[in-house]
C-alpha cells in the first residue's frame, strides 16, 4: 500500500509515500508466482506496467483497470471503445498482453 503525496497531513501515513514507479524499484519479486494488479491514474500505467514486466512478470500476469473512459457502462454510448474493445463490457480489467493489443489503451 502506498500513497503518492503525504504533504499537508498532521500525522504520517501508515504506509509508504512516493510514486508507485519509484517504489517498484525496491521490490524483489518472483516472476513465476507473482500477479500484479494496478488501479490508479492512467499516467501511472505506462511506466508501471513496463517496470513490472522488467521485474520478471509475464504480460499475462500483469493487470490494470481501464475504466477511465466509461460513461454509460453498458456499451450504448461507445465512449469506452478502445482498439475495437468495449471496456465496459469486456473489462474493465485487462492483462498487459490484452492492453498491448488495444491501440490507444495506455
Amino acid at each position: 500500500l502506498t500513497v503518492d503525496d503525504g504533504a499537508g497531513r498532521d500525522t504520517p501515513f501508515p504506509c509508504r509515500v512516493g510514486l508507485v514507479t519509484s517504489l517498484l524499484e525496491d521490490l524483489d519479486l518472483c516472476g513465476e508466482t507473482t500477479v500484479a494488479v494496478l488501479s490508479g491514474p492512467p499516467v501511472m500505467y505506462r511506466d508501471a506496467l513496463e517496470q513490472l514486466e522488467a521485474l520478471g512478470l509475464a504480460p499475462d500476469k500483469i493487470f490494470a483497470t481501464l475504466e477511465r473512459r466509461m460513461r454509460c457502462g453498458i456499451g450504448e454510448c461507445c465512449h469506452c471503445v478502445t482498439g475495437g474493445v468495449y471496456l465496459c463490457q469486456d473489462g474493465p480489467v485487462f492483462s498487459l498482453e490484452e492492453i498491448r493489443a488495444m491501440e490507444g489503451a495506455v
